[in-house]
């Protein structure tokens, strides 16, 4: 045998050994059976201090003779304090260790019926089983309070500052862009008869080849008059050609634009009421000359109102 196993073999030996007279040291007094044939060396229970629900383990250190049979518990005792679980036989050099494991569901110092253990019989043991409130004030504990979801008081701050902040945002961005919201209601305000116009002559260009000439120049004069009354200021749809010739020339800063726009009357004239004929052409060629004049206009309208130079063109 080398030397290394036989220091192995013999360390082994003595921390058994160590072990059980530390077993026996801190365990109840030792006990025989009535035959002679086992002792009962010591009693341990890990963890040494259990409480009720802890799983705790008894282990039992018997020196047996050679006769002696040392077996597991096949069927364990009821008690009203507890129940008991399983058991296994560890032998060891020179005793044999039994392992009992059983849990407690009440408090005190409690009797273990005699467990029998094949020819042996572990029997007198107690257990007690500590109360985890020991200690403790007898009075009960004030309530708490409410408990509260995760970041709720900064979920309630963020939505009071909202309830503060965006009021004022909103007033602030609406004074701030009140102006600029007034000339946009004033241009939209502005260009509505324009583009009321604008309609109109696009419905006329789509029927200037169906309806009859007559017809075709009342319908285009009315939607220059109507557009003339806002630009003036007057009621155009009552005037005459001859009463319109002065309102055009005041209006017009182009005198080209101003004899355009009066020829189209005066040629309207001649269709409604002289039974003048007209090619559709005609009336297209009428239709785009009058779309042009009146863009021109609207321009300078918005030129004056930029530049204050031309404020009383």
């Amino acid at each position: 045998m080398k030397p290394a196993d036989l220091f192995g073999r013999r360390r082994r030996r003595f921390l058994r050994r160590a072990l059980f007279l530390f077993l026996c040291a801190f365990s109840p007094a030792p006990f025989s059976g009535a035959d002679g044939r086992y002792t009962v060396e010591g009693i341990q229970f890990i963890p040494p201090a259990y409480y009720v629900g802890d799983r705790v383990e008894l282990r039992a250190v018997v020196r047996a003779s050679s006769g002696a049979q040392v077996l597991a518990p096949k069927q364990f005792p009821r008690v009203e304090w507890g129940e008991f679980h399983e058991a296994s036989i560890v032998p060891r050099d020179g005793f044999i260790e039994i392992h009992i494991f059983f849990t407690a569901y009440q408090t005190g110092d409690k009797t273990v019926p005699n467990l029998v253990c094949g020819d042996v019989v572990l029997q007198g043991l107690n257990v007690s089983v500590r109360s985890l409130t020991e200690g403790a004030p007898q009075e009960p504990a004030p309530p708490h309070g409410n408990l509260l979801l995760p970041s709720t008081r900064l979920i309630i701050a963020l939505a009071a500052g909202l309830l503060i902040v965006l009021p004022l945002a909103g007033l602030a961005g609406f004074v701030w862009l009140r102006p600029w919201l007034n000339k946009v209601i004033a241009y939209y305000r502005q260009r509505r008869p324009y583009r009321k116009l604008k309609k109109d002559l696009a419905l006329l260009r789509g029927r200037a080849g169906e309806a009859d000439s007559r017809q075709f120049y009342i319908s285009f004069l009315d939607a220059l008059k109507r557009y003339m009354n806002r630009h003036v200021r007057a009621n155009c749809l009552a005037f005459t050609t001859r009463e319109l010739e002065a309102v055009f020339r005041a209006s017009f800063e182009d005198s080209r634009d101003g004899r355009g726009f009066l020829d189209i009357f005066r040629f309207g004239d001649e269709v409604k009421f002289g039974g003048r004929e007209c090619s559709r052409e005609k009336r297209l060629q009428d239709l785009g000359l009058a779309s042009a004049i009146l863009w021109r206009l609207e321009n300078s309208k918005s030129a004056a109102k930029k530049d204050p130079r031309h404020a009383d063109l």
